[in-house]
């Protein structure tokens, strides 16, 4: 039966396999679903470890000002979540150099050890340039009441978001608890292997949401506890803002509940989303108001040949042309292999289409990849084509890589076919003839 986000439980874990950071899947816990504040029919999801360790913000030397708050901005970075690096950085898909724009008059990058502790991140890709153009699609915007409204993709959450102590949360107190934090061991949170072997420093804590004036940032200590307390005295776990090699990023965005998810976990008990990999086949109707090709009438164009296009790129988009020409192909190849071994059957791939608002449905293009493997299979010579792909509703679009596979396979499979044709000789038999048989 079919799944979607909004159908798992609280506490599920989910990973997009095309959503990556440091190179590996980011997997992702559920908080809750139509949280209080969060937009309509929405999941949120929160990393299920810390991605990396990260500072805040830089320091920023140019900060003028005699007082106690301007010097610790100087020497330790700026503690306004609406101002931060890691903000801007986690919402940014550039590349790397080109994320950062300032956000104040004294704002500074974090480009250098001498701005932040360690693991300057100017220089990195925005937190977005390896998510899917799915994932990217299904995350929905966010306000957050801290200080000032803050809208984005990707939050860091709040320290009364997390459940933690509400005398040391200064956000709005509109900002309510999510349903999956109860206790320390609910916001305890493990470091990711790759961070582990990539990031300098030894992780500690994680940062939370701030509105700050100074240079302190609250955070939730990897065991999940969010204060300090000793025999003398009792604090809210704070890191000066500059500080990158104790201090982790644990982002949390909220999704379209509707995603489609897989039936089952896998092996480690995290569910599948199925979401659009790549942006290199948006679908793009032919125009209606021109009038259609010659090479492609109005008329029922089954089984004609129409010469594959095998140099499909990131950037071409796919229309009902190419539909009809992979349909059409796959049909002329099944009726010449038909004519030569006997007739077979194969899937319904839908009818030859002319209407330029034709609405795809996934079942002609799993219909499309099962015909492929069927037709290969009545070949004397069976070659091997590649991974047979499998299409979900609200799930990824077919990728170019994949329509150059399809697409090759059809020209070879018609090229062997031809070889057939050219080697069936007709024998012809002179009656009489002296020396008997001719060929």
């Amino acid at each position: 039966m079919a799944k979607t986000l909004g159908d798992l439980l609280v506490g599920a874990r989910v990973v997009d396999p095309n959503t990556k950071y440091y190179g590996a899947p980011i997997v992702w816990r559920i908080m809750e679903h139509d949280h209080e504040g969060d937009p309509e029919n929405s999941t949120a999801v929160i990393s299920d470890k810390v991605l990396c360790l990260k500072a805040f913000d830089a320091r920023e030397p140019k900060r003028p000002g005699s007082g106690q708050v301007a010097s610790d901005i100087r020497e330790h970075g700026n503690g306004n979540y609406d101002f931060s690096n890691i903000l801007q950085w986690a919402n940014s898909d550039a590349d790397a150099w080109m994320w950062y724009t300032p956000q104040h008059e004294y704002d500074h990058p974090p480009d250098t050890t001498d701005y932040v502790t360690v693991n300057a991140y100017e220089s990195e890709t925005g937190f977005l340039n390896k998510f899917s153009v799915g994932f990217k699609e299904s995350m929905l915007d966010v306000t957050k009441k801290i200080g000032t409204d803050v809208t984005r993709k990707i939050h860091l959450p709040t320290l009364r978001e997390l459940g933690g102590a509400d005398r040391y949360s200064p956000e709005d107190s509109s900002l309510k608890v999510y349903e999956l934090f109860s206790d320390d061991a609910s916001r305890k949170a493990d470091i990711t292997k790759e961070a582990a072997e990539k990031d300098s420093g030894r992780y500690d804590s994680y940062w939370t949401a701030t509105q700050d004036v100074g240079c302190e940032v609250r955070a939730v200590y990897k065991t999940g506890k969010t204060i300090y307390v000793s025999s003398v005295y009792e604090s809210p776990n704070r890191g000066k803002a500059w500080e990158g090699d104790y201090y982790g990023f644990r982002p949390y965005c909220c999704l379209k509940k509707d995603i489609m998810v897989s039936d089952k976990p896998d092996e480690n008990g995290v569910y599948t989303l199925f979401l659009r990999s790549t942006p290199d086949l948006p679908y793009t109707p032919d125009n209606p108001d021109e009038p259609e090709s010659p090479d492609y009438p109005e008329t029922n164009m089954d089984g004609i040949w129409r010469i594959p296009k095998i140099d499909w790129t990131e950037t071409d988009a796919f229309n009902l042309k190419d539909y009809k020409r992979i349909r059409n192909n796959l049909l002329f190849l099944r009726n010449k292999i038909s004519g030569i071994w006997g007739a077979f059957n194969i899937a319904d791939m839908g009818n030859d289409q002319s209407d330029p608002k034709y609405i795809w449905k996934v079942q002609y293009f799993n219909a499309i990849e099962e015909n492929l493997e069927t037709i290969n299979k009545r070949m004397i010579i069976i070659k091997n084509y590649g991974f047979k792909q499998t299409f979900y509703d609200n799930g990824a679009f077919i990728r170019f890589s994949e329509l150059n596979r399809i697409e090759s396979a059809t020209l070879q499979m018609k090229q062997i076919i031809e070889g057939w044709e050219a080697g069936l000789r007709r024998i012809s038999f002179r009656l009489a003839a002296p020396k008997g048989l001719y060929l």
